[in-house]
């Protein structure tokens, strides 16, 4: 009869646990996930950063952890950055908080995987990310969260030298004129605030300057900036004579660096290297 009496009070115990189980399974609520805010904290013409800041709301009475988050992040359904971090937050009854996940990427290794971003303005992106948590009576919940909009894909200004012009020659010197094409592959228009270079022809300097030639670039467009160049040949020898007289083509090299002011203000002013070498024509 003991034996009875301390069964029927384990099965009463037993059944008491259950059934507070679910009560509390039934009453605590998973967080509500939500992403807040999509930034562009940092953006040039080689690299973005961009953060993603989501917010965490505990309904419950009692606190609950962030074990962790994943990610990964597409354009155009092509995953281009992923990752995952252990947060180890804790998040008090009935309260809120907030996590940042940045994600930065580099333009020129995105346009070597995808080619076809060269010749796309902005793309779509995809932000997928799922938020671990560890919760009582619930144990480890993942909960997933997705976010989509517009991706800038700026691209670099580029400089070409189109021709060398020939305004004056004798035994002495010279007077040329380059012509430099500045031309602006995006959607946004920049001003030429300044440019340092240096030119060289057949392995000579024949030119190293700064100019400030406040040159503004439309969208989609190109400019011309000419350059003038004034050569001794008692300064830099003979060979200079002979390659305009007898030339119409010149092997040249042609370095430096732009002062950029871009119209888009994520970007600002920014200082863009060149470096290229070929031959240029020589125009009489």
């Amino acid at each position: 009869m003991k034996n009875r009496s301390i069964s029927c009070f384990l099965v009463l115990c037993l059944t008491g646990c259950a059934t507070l189980d679910r009560v509390v399974q039934s009453s605590f609520r998973k967080p509500d996930v939500s992403v807040t805010d999509v930034r562009v904290d940092k953006l040039s013409f080689d690299a973005i950063t961009m953060l993603f800041d989501l917010k965490i709301v505990n309904p419950n009475p009692i606190g609950i952890t962030l074990a962790g988050f994943d990610y990964d992040f597409s354009l155009n359904d092509n995953s281009v950055a992923n990752g995952n971090q252990e947060q180890g937050m804790a998040i008090a009854g009935k309260a809120e908080s907030t996590v940042q996940v940045p994600v930065s990427l580099d333009y020129e290794d995105l346009y070597e995987t995808f080619v076809s971003l060269r010749y796309d303005d902005h793309v779509n992106y995809e932000m997928d990310v799922g938020l671990s948590f560890d919760l009582p009576v619930l144990g480890q919940q993942r909960l997933p969260l997705r976010k989509e909009g517009p991706f800038p894909l700026p691209k670099l200004p580029k400089i070409k030298v189109e021709a060398l012009q020939l305004d004056r020659l004798n035994i002495t010197g010279a007077d040329l004129r380059l012509r430099i094409k500045c031309d602006n592959p995006n959607v946004f228009g920049f001003t030429l605030r300044g440019m340092a270079y240096d030119f060289d022809v057949a392995d000579k300097n024949w030119l190293t300057g700064t100019s400030q030639p406040d040159l503004t670039v439309a969208a989609k467009n190109d400019n011309i900036i000419e350059v003038p160049v004034s050569l001794n040949f008692f300064e830099i020898g003979r060979s200079a004579f002979q390659l305009l007289n007898g030339h119409s083509d010149l092997d040249y090299r042609f370095k430096g660096h732009l002062e950029i002011e871009a119209g888009l203000p994520l970007i600002g002013a920014v200082t863009l290297p060149f470096e290229q070498a070929g031959r240029v024509p020589l125009l009489r």
